[in-house]
């Protein structure tokens, strides 16, 4: 397969990921037709108060060209092999290419001495784990839930 190929492949799993928050909000919109005991209600909502058209073009259109960048980029390094793995790219597109992104800025910014930094926090369990970049002891430091 070529490169453009793969990117095909990783633009329809970002619409494939869109296309599952669309049923979401579907289900949800049937859902709130019926009662409790399942009767269809007199006073039903209206589709459009549950599903934001527009939105989703706009999510649907900015996934898909993520997807695509996603596979192609790793098909043109020759990282890829398998259609399979080109749709995950897909999935995976936003997160994946904002990480890179991440990636991009930090090592930029030592190069140039202007590095800040940041500081996050992940929840684990009961407690929360803070990390501290620079932090001579590992990385990361845990510090009890509030």
């Amino acid at each position: 397969m070529l490169w453009w190929e793969y990117g095909l492949l990783g633009s329809a799993g970002g619409l494939i990921v869109e296309a599952l928050s669309v049923y979401l909000y579907l289900t949800a919109w049937v859902s709130s037709r019926r009662t409790v005991e399942g009767k269809v209600k007199a006073d039903r909502p209206m589709l459009r108060e549950y599903l934001d058209v527009e939105g989703h073009v706009g999510i649907g259109l900015a996934r898909a060209v993520l997807g695509f960048v996603s596979a192609a980029v790793f098909a043109g390094l020759h990282e890829l092999r398998g259609g399979a793995v080109a749709v995950a790219l897909g999935f995976a597109g936003p997160g994946l290419l904002s990480r890179l992104g991440d990636l991009g800025e930090s090592a930029a910014g030592e190069l140039s001495g202007e590095f800040a930094p940041r500081q996050r926090s992940l929840n684990s369990g009961d407690s929360e784990i803070l990390i501290k970049p620079g932090n001579p002891e590992g990385g990361f430091e845990r510090v009890a839930g509030e």
